[in-house]
């Protein structure tokens, strides 16, 4: 609030302003309540205020954005409805566009955001078939405001969304044959089974799933032929199988077959006879005409085949016209509403209809075309509604009905409303599927009652019909009245307002109809008006009561609360606050405050040493107050004794003024100790009775001899005091009061004499100890220090005391870890209760704070911690699975105090847990039963079979392999390692079958896990030699690649030679089956070369065992195996890996560490792992981001992470630091996870680590000075605002956390004994400093009052000094400023420095800021002038400068004024001498200004040979100069050269008028005003004649004020000015104002107005075309021309016409045929060529009223000279 003085003294009234921005969406009301405090009442009024919401949130969706529909709906089908409201919640109306729309199959209803279908949908083209049928709209939802083109509006109020519609597929495609026709040959001998070769049929289906599911059936000649397959699903090849070649015989049977199953044809149901439907032909083997194809006949037969007609010889189908049907599409004719699918038999005769006969099937379908037009049910609907309600009663559906195929696309109807009284503007909607019509809001009442709404059925394909929907609308009452002022009226009257004198008028109008009882308005009070007021119930006219009275001193105001209430059925009513104050008269006498005043002096004290104070208070405003001493005047001798016949009554005197008591005479304890005495005070400017009486009594006191005493124990034979201090507390803890008493004198100071360390700390003032650095007990369990108390005595005493301090132990020590982290490795599924390893910290703070336990603080539950030694331990029914996860990460966390949780310190470190594999899964065969076969002449070491095993173990595993039985010749060898059998011998003669039996079991594990197989060897009796293996060489089995290798890379070629020259041919044998490929490679059975068929990957599997079969092609054939052995070696293809959660994501690392932490100090130490082998598997890690100024460093080989620098929190309190592992000259690659991850959690080898850097309050808040000082007003009230101190935490670099106090407050100089110690508080907040008490007591000359102002955070604190000078309005200074006051207020610093500067003294007080009131002008408050009430200090006196002085130095400052004292302005001028000058400068000056404007009239006159036409009064052009700013209009001046240009004006009193400038041709130095050419187009027309008046405005360098009603259209010009284009609107009684500008220095710049000729012009101008409209009159003449003349000089050509006004002819007839239109240009002149100007400015003032056209206008000139 911001007080302003209105009227007197007493009257006060306050300016809410905005403090921050405000927004609708959080807070629409808010509740002030403002306090008026006169320093003794208060009264208390709450406001509400509400928040306009406006347009700044664009709009919001609300529900679904997608939709799922059929292929097969019908065109215009409402698809869903997209919703999307103002999310500023004003109700705009939000209109919808398409901004994608694939495939055009949806449009939109931009109103009601309904999105339908615009053509037929098709889910099987590609662009929706490739997207599972997903169609995605982009819809842009835009609030349109009527002042808004969409251009504007689409980028600042719009939302974007993407709607998904799916498509789904419907049976609507039927089985297709490609191609259609297929024509073969075959050999008749073929068997049953056969398929007939070269005939490849395709059938495609292109629904979806088991829409795309067909039959396939063979009509013709099914006992000699079927299809095979007889199903298929979207494409199928189909083949044609003989099923019975006996009836195939060339020669006695057919030659040929004909299989096509059936025909088909569509026509339209409009199609009429004879339009062709189909032809369809037989043939015939027979060659004679009789039986061959000449004698075939044709016949249709079959439900409906009397609508066609067949003819018989050439088998074509036409349309034809049954009985009945005389127009295509109606009755008896073909309709597909009747019927639309005939089923009809199809036959061929041949011997002329007499022999053979077939028949085949034609489908014929009828197609449905839009021949009925929708038709309404009713036509007319009728149904109410209730005002403000959206659903009529009843319920209003509209329906109609469309004849078409129901499971067509023409009998869809869609419902919409296409017109209304009054027009519906979105307020009705239609379901355009349903009908049904409902309010999109609230339903207000119409004009007229009811709503007619046209509703149209439309079937989208062009057919329609309409119905009337008529709502009658029931009124409510929904307005309450609204109080046209406002909600607060406030009145002032005198108390002797007589009865039935009008206070105020209220008035309020309701948005209800006028003609309803809801519009009616009645008012009345209800509350506040205790009979002294009455209020007309229909009028509003607020008067006084008859027979009322008022008195100020019962009652200074009047509150009342007025209610405005319509007369509705339910009645709304509105209340006002109306406020009426009471003025005051002389009549309350004055009072005391106290009553008795008490006070104390030395003996010694001198003559005029003040004592105290008495004050009166007298609530009449215009109260003058007297003190003086009147009997009884009493003393009192040492053995309290009154004194009679008082000789001592002149002791003490009174300022009869300021109420002050000082000393008179000498005084003397011996002979008086207590003298007291009456006061009175009288109101001099009231009745005699006017006064009061107060007591006061003054103690006289002896000279100091006690020094002061502190509190027990403490006593002078034992100056000792015992205290207990907790370690660890911040600066500034509280920790005792130390209280000294003393039985003579108050107590001056307390002071440390004795501080060892410097631990403590002691207000001088309270004696309170407070703590200045931390204890620590475990460094010193005791200390002390020494306290000195001193009085304020003469002579001052003081006492000491000593005081030994106890250091309590607390918990201040956080506990430590032995390791920054812990690791250790043990094998997977280790038992319950098996010990990891032993984590151990330590604390140092002694007992239980020193007791350390320990506790796990992850999720994860498969280890527990013993919570007092620290082992961890495996959890019971933990499992522990290394193929899950290999790498454990946990945290133990130790704390202490385990007695109390509310004190505890908690330490953390990580846990590394690595897990060792074991064998846990038995081996596995790849098969149960092995198959082998080996001839009998195969040499020792023949490989017959690999047998291979695996299990589930993540390790690699050894196996054992052991032959038990079965081999009883031991013509075989089992190799224990690899499982390959071999023979042992030759097998000749051992030819037969082998069963053996072998066993695998781990190397190393458990014996018991086994698994058995069986092994059947077959040794074959050869005649034939088997071939023999070259490649692989039966003694090196084993190949090697490299993973990760290219699809199709050679392995191996292998080789194997036969003696028989046999072929041989390659293959593997796998589980006894012969092939020539895998999953993993392929051999090529004839070469013998093996390659991959895929990318392997070494981490996975890293050996492949194959077994190659070399096989002859003997009768009986020979074949020899081999096995061959595939390594895959290692490359770097994995990143490695953090630790990471189950979704891939990596476990993230945090630590905080403390600003106060020293370069090189370790941080943590992060892991990570890599699959790879060797130097790939080696890891490097960095940090990758977040590393700001390189505050942290990480070893590339440990992952250890160490500070790198100095930290700062209030620099950044936190990092987050991204930390990657990497393998050395190795690009990035991607892992093969194996595994679902997350979305953003792919990339395993970077994680995060978050560092928080903890603040250490390290600096303590900084004042901007160490010294302050203010001024306070004598005058100021309670809790005035003094100044405010700001102090910077410079740790947070703001003012935020610190709190300010008082830490002393002294009245200086001492000897003053007024008490003061609370004149003055401070909010500890925010350091502002208000007054406490009334200061008139404490004026004085040289004193003030000296503040230690103290401001602290939370550890540390700092002072600085605040002086406060008490000032007195007769020394003030009062200095007006030519600035706005917001901006003195904002640079009032720059302002005291020049005042400071000026005056030479440093200490300057700005009292206030103030509007500047002209006194020459009825008192006129001028927003451009600021005034500045100021005092101004010697800095070496302290004393208030002398305001003589301070006016006299400040009045050398250029440009302000300056009043030495406030009591010293009259606001007249009283010297008769300098009136009588000024009269006589005033006349020669308007003498001169005749003279001049004669001499330019005469000169323009003769030069331009120009006749004058009679004009209106020039429309007001007034002035504003920048440069002259502040200074009064009627003292303008620049100087300028002589010469120049001059600008003449022409009045008179009809309507029209032009002005002229003429100018001539010079030079001028530079840096004078630059030439300026000003035109003015001035038009006013009648308000009959023409729709307004129109002007053409030229603003240069800024806006001119002026009286436009309404700018059209602004366009920038050259960053200078602005051309603004304004049309006066009809019905307007004032004039239109035109605004004069100038050009300044430097800125040489030049306005040409061309008008009805092409002007010629520089290049370096621009121009802009204006509608000829605005210049040209009904007639099309030319009136009034103005010419500036060519002026080489500028390097331009103007030649410039402008027309004035109408019904004028022709002026210059240099220019006679001028009908063109015309331009405006801009152009700048050349620095070099100035010119310069006296010209004048004229304003108008026209008169308020109408005027016809042609008509005279009234009006008066003011002229203005600027030289």
């Amino acid at each position: 609030m911001e007080p302003v003085v209105v009227g007197s003294a007493q009257e006060w009234r306050g300016q809410m302003k905005l403090k921050e921005q405000l927004d609708y969406e959080q807070r629409s009301v808010y509740e002030v309540t403002i306090v008026a405090d006169d320093g003794f009442n208060k009264q208390y009024q709450t406001y509400t205020v509400n928040v306009t919401n406006i347009q700044d949130v664009p709009p919001v969706f609300k529900g679904s954005l997608s939709a799922t529909i059929p292929e097969d709906v019908p065109i215009a089908t409402s698809v869903l409805q997209v919703t999307a409201v103002d999310g500023d919640g004003l109700g705009a109306r939000v209109t919808y566009t398409l901004l994608t729309n694939p495939e055009g199959f949806f449009k939109i209803d931009p109103v009601r955001g309904i999105v339908y279908t615009d053509r037929m949908l098709d889910r099987e083209i590609p662009a929706v078939n490739q997207n599972d049928g997903i169609v995605t709209l982009r819809v842009l939802a835009s609030e349109r405001r009527e002042e808004e083109t969409a251009m504007e509006n689409a980028g600042h109020w719009s939302t974007l969304v993407a709607v998904q519609i799916t498509i789904t597929d419907v049976n609507d495609n039927a089985p297709l044959f490609s191609p259609r026709q297929y024509s073969v040959d075959m050999d008749e001998n073929l068997p049953d089974g056969s398929t007939i070769p070269e005939l490849n049929i395709r059938v495609v289906d292109h629904d979806q799933g088991i829409n795309a599911a067909f039959r396939l059936i063979l009509e013709d000649h099914t006992d000699i032929f079927e299809v095979q397959p007889k199903e298929g699903q979207e494409a199928l090849a189909v083949s044609i199988v003989i099923k019975n070649s006996t009836k195939i015989d060339y020669d006695f049977g057919q030659r040929s077959y004909n299989l096509r199953p059936y025909y088909a044809a569509t026509l339209l149901e409009t199609a009429f006879r004879p339009e062709h439907v189909i032809t369809i032909e037989a043939d015939d083997l027979d060659q004679s005409d009789y039986y061959g194809k000449k004698s075939i006949r044709y016949k249709l037969a079959g439900e409906g085949s009397s609508n066609f007609y067949c003819n018989r010889k050439t088998g074509e189908i036409t349309v034809a016209r049954p009985m009945g049907c005389f127009e295509p599409g109606l009755a008896n004719c073909l309709d597909a509403e009747v019927k639309n699918f005939y089923s009809l038999q199809f036959s061929a005769t041949d011997a002329l209809a007499e022999g053979f006969i077939t028949y085949v099937p034609l489908n014929i379908t009828i197609t449905d075309v839009n021949d009925n037009r929708p038709k309404m049910e009713l036509p007319e609907y009728t149904s109410y509604i209730v005002e403000d309600e959206m659903t009529p009663d009843p319920e209003v559906t509209v329906k109609a009905k469309d004849y078409d195929r129901p499971d067509g696309i023409y009998s869809h109807i869609t419902y919409n409303i296409v017109g209304g009284q009054p027009v519906p503007n979105g307020l009705w909607i239609i379901d355009p599927n349903s009908g049904y019509v409902k309010a999109t809001s609230p339903v207000p009442y119409p004009l007229g009652g009811n709503y007619l709404l046209t509703v149209e059925a439309n079937d989208n394909y062009g057919l329609s019909d309409t119905t009337t929907v008529k709502i009658f609308v029931e009124d409510i009452n929904n307005h309450a009245p609204v109080f046209t002022e406002g909600a607060l009226y406030v009145q002032t009257i005198p108390e002797d307002t007589p009865s039935g004198r009008n206070v105020e008028n209220i008035t309020a109008v309701d948005g209800d109809p006028s003609h309803t009882p809801g519009g009616i308005v009645r008012y009345r009070i209800k509350q506040g008006s205790r009979g002294k007021f009455v209020l007309d119930d229909k009028t509003g006219a607020l008067t006084v009561a008859p027979g009322a009275t008022f008195d100020y001193d019962i009652q200074k105001l009047y509150n009342l609360t007025v209610i405005a209430e319509d007369q509705g059925n339910l009645k709304l009513s509105s209340t006002a606050q109306v406020i009426i104050h009471i003025l005051d008269s002389n009549n309350k006498k004055p009072v005391f405050r106290p009553t008795t005043v008490r006070a104390d002096v030395l003996e010694s004290a001198p003559l005029g040493e003040m004592v105290l104070t008495v004050t009166a208070v007298d609530l009449d405003k215009d109260a003058n107050l007297k003190y003086s001493i009147i009997e009884p005047i009493r003393a009192w001798n040492r053995i309290n004794m009154e004194i009679s016949n008082n000789p001592y009554k002149d002791w003490f005197a009174i300022n009869s003024d300021t109420g002050g008591v000082t000393v008179n005479n000498k005084l003397n304890r011996e002979k008086v100790i207590r003298w007291s005495a009456v006061v009175k005070v009288q109101d001099m400017n009231g009745g005699v009775n006017q006064t009061a009486t107060g007591m006061i009594v003054i103690t006289i006191m002896e000279v100091n001899n006690k020094p002061p005493v502190f509190a027990l124990p403490w006593t002078p034979e034992n100056p000792i005091i015992d205290l207990s201090v907790r370690e660890g507390q911040a600066p500034g803890s509280y920790v005792t009061t130390l209280v000294a008493t003393d039985p003579g004198n108050d107590i001056d100071h307390y002071v440390m004499l004795s501080n060892p360390g410097g631990f403590f700390n002691i207000n001088e003032k309270t004696g309170v100890v407070t703590v200045s650095k931390p204890l620590d007990y475990e460094q010193m369990r005791s200390t002390q220090f020494v306290v000195v108390a001193a009085d304020n005595g003469q002579p001052p005493l003081s006492s000491t005391a000593t005081i030994n301090v106890n250091i309590i132990n607390v918990n201040d020590e956080k506990p430590l870890f032995s390791e920054k982290q812990y690791e250790k490795s043990i094998r997977e599924n280790s038992p319950e209760g098996y010990s990891v390893l032993q984590v151990l910290a330590t604390d140092r703070d002694d007992g239980n704070y020193g007791d350390v336990r320990y506790e796990l603080v992850d999720p994860e539950k498969r280890f527990i911690i013993d919570v007092t030694t620290g082992w961890i331990t495996v959890a019971p029914g933990a499992v522990l699975d290394r193929e899950k996860q290999h790498l454990i990460v946990i945290t133990a966390r130790a704390y202490d105090s385990p007695n109390d949780p509310t004190i505890r310190k908690y330490v953390s470190v990580p846990v590394y847990i690595t897990l060792i594999d074991v064998d846990e899964f038995p081996p596995k065969f790849g098969q149960s039963r092995y198959v082998a076969v080996v001839p009998e002449t195969s040499p020792p070491g023949t490989s017959v079979i690999q047998l291979t095993a695996s299990d589930q173990d993540d390790s690699k595993t050894n196996y054992i392999y052991q032959e038990l039985s079965g081999d009883p010749k031991d013509l075989f060898h089992l190799n224990p390692v690899t499982g390959l059998i071999t023979t042992q011998r030759t097998l000749g003669s051992e030819s037969g079958s082998y069963n053996l039996s072998v066993l695998v079991r781990n190397q190393d594990g458990d014996v018991s896990m086994t698994d058995k197989a069986y092994v059947e060897i077959t040794v074959l009796e050869m005649s034939n030699r088997p071939p023999q293996w070259r490649l692989p060489n039966p003694n090196n089995q084993t190949v090697e690649i490299y993973e990760n290798g290219p699809v199709g890379k050679i392995v191996i070629k292998t080789l194997a030679t036969d003696s028989d020259n046999d072929v041989i041919i390659y293959n593997f044998d796998v589980n006894g089956k012969l092939i020539n490929k895998t999953d993993d490679f392929a051999i090529n059975s004839s070469t013998g070369v093996i390659i991959t068929r895929r990318s392997f990957d070494r981490e996975k599997k890293d050996v492949y065992i194959l077994t190659l079969v070399a096989r002859d092609n003997g009768h009986p054939y020979g074949e020899a195996k081999q096995t061959l052995v595939v390594r895959i070696l290692d490359v770097d293809d994995n990143r490695p890996e953090f630790p990471m959660y189950r979704n891939c994501c990596t476990i993230d690392y945090t630590k905080n560490i403390s600003e106060m932490a020293s370069p090189n100090t370790w941080v943590i130490t992060v892991r990570a792992a890599d699959a790879d082998l060797g130097e790939g598997g080696h890891i490097i890690y960095s940090i990758a981001a977040g590393n700001k100024e390189g505050a942290f460093r990480i070893d590339s080989t440990t992952g250890e992470v160490f500070l790198n620098g100095t930290v700062d929190h209030e620099r950044t309190d936190k990092y987050a630091l991204l930390l990657r592992a990497t393998n050395p000259d190795t690009p990035p690659v991607s892992n093969k996870l194996g595994r679902q991850c997350a979305i953003n959690c792919t990339d395993p080898s970077s994680v995060y680590l978050f560092v928080n850097i903890l603040d250490h309050n390290e600096k303590p808040p900084e004042f901007s000075h160490q010294t302050y000082n203010a001024c306070a007003s004598a005058k100021a009230r309670f809790n005035t605002t003094v100044t405010q101190l700001i102090a910077i935490d410079p740790d947070k670099k703001s003012s935020q956390g610190v709190t300010y106090k008082i830490d002393s407050l002294k009245l200086i100089p001492e000897q003053d004994r007024i008490y003061a110690s609370d004149t003055f508080k401070i909010d500890r907040t925010n350091g502002t400093v208000y007054t406490n008490a009334l200061l008139e007591m404490y004026q004085k000359p040289e004193s003030f009052f000296k503040l230690k102002i103290r401001a602290s955070d939370a550890n540390s604190s700092t002072q600085a000094v605040l002086r406060i000078f008490v000032t007195n309005s007769d020394k003030e200074v009062i200095m007006t400023v030519d600035e706005r006051k917001d901006l003195v207020e904002k640079n009032i610093d720059y302002y005291k420095k020049v005042i400071s500067e000026a005056t030479g003294y440093s200490i300057v007080c700005i009292g206030s800021i103030r509007f500047h009131i002209d006194s020459g002008d009825g008192g006129k408050v001028d927003m451009d002038r600021t005034d500045l009430y100021l005092h101004v200090i010697d800095p070496n006196s302290l004393r208030v400068m002398d305001p003589g002085y301070v006016g006299a130095e400040l009045g050398k400052i250029s440009g302000a004024a300056v009043l030495a004292s406030a009591s010293q302005w009259t606001g007249f001028i009283r010297d008769p001498v300098l009136i009588a000058v000024i009269i006589v400068a005033i006349l020669l000056f308007i003498a001169l200004l005749l003279l001049c404007c004669l001499c330019w009239c005469w000169t323009a006159i003769f030069k331009k040979k120009q006749k004058y036409v009679e004009a209106p009064i020039v429309l007001n052009a007034g002035t504003i100069n920048p440069l002259w700013k502040g200074f009064e209009v009627q003292e303008l001046s620049m100087a300028v050269p002589d010469g120049g240009a001059k600008l003449q004006t022409l009045s008179g009193h009809r309507t029209s008028g032009y002005d002229q400038t003429d100018f001539s041709t010079q030079q001028i130095s530079n840096g004078y005003v630059a030439s300026h050419e000003q035109v003015h187009i001035n038009e006013a027309y009648g308000m009959s004649s023409h729709s307004g008046a129109t002007r053409i405005e030229a603003d240069l360098l800024q806006n001119a004020a002026s009286n436009r009603v309404n700018s059209t259209s602004t366009l920038a010009m050259s960053g200078l000015g602005t051309i603004n284009r304004g049309v006066q609107t009809d019905g307007l009684s004032s004039g239109l104002n035109i605004s004069t500008e100038y050009m300044v220095p430097g800125s040489p710049t030049r306005v040409g107005a061309t008008l009805l000729r092409n002007g010629q012009y520089s290049s370096n101008n621009f121009s802009y075309d204006l509608d000829p409209d605005i210049f040209l009159t009904d007639d099309a003449r030319t009136i009034g021309i103005q010419t500036f003349h060519s002026n080489q000089t500028y390097g331009h050509n103007y030649i410039d016409e402008v027309i004035s006004a109408p019904t004028v002819d022709v002026v210059d007839n240099d220019y006679p045929d001028s009908f063109y239109q015309g331009e405006i240009h801009l152009g700048t002149l050349p620095s070099q060529h100035q010119t310069s100007t006296q010209w004048h400015s004229q304003e108008t003032v026209i008169n308020s009223q109408e005027f016809p056209a042609g008509g005279d206008v009234d009006g008066e000139v003011e002229y203005v000279t600027f030289r």
